[in-house]
């Protein structure tokens, strides 16, 4: 397995040939339009580079991991995506939104 999202653009869904849940579509699919998609793929090529994982407009939090990629995770392993914005942004914002909002509480 490759350090990559399967990337569609929401208009181009005709090689879909079977029904899929939405659920499970959102979790499989992560519909970018062309431009953000070439941004995504920007950033995880220099992950797959670097060991460094992309940042979302200069945001430098991840749910799950650092910014460093794991050395305990070898580099064709999708499970060191998991935590980026690129990989999941959709989870990655509820849980930015949550931190946000417990830092709230706190004050």
């Amino acid at each position: 397995m490759h350090r990559r999202l399967i990337s569609i653009e929401p208009t181009n869904t005709s090689f879909i040939r079977f029904p899929i849940p939405e659920t499970l579509r959102k979790r499989i699919l992560k519909l970018f339009n062309r431009e953000n998609n070439l941004w995504k793929s920007r950033y995880c090529e220099r992950c797959k580079q670097t060991d460094i994982r992309g940042t979302f407009i200069g945001i430098n939090y991840f749910f799950v991991g650092q910014q460093k990629w794991s050395s305990e995770i070898p580099p064709d392993n999708e499970q060191g995506c998991v935590g980026c914005f690129w990989h999941d942004p959709g989870t990655w914002r509820a849980s930015l939104n949550e931190v946000l909002s417990q830092s709230e509480e706190d004050k």
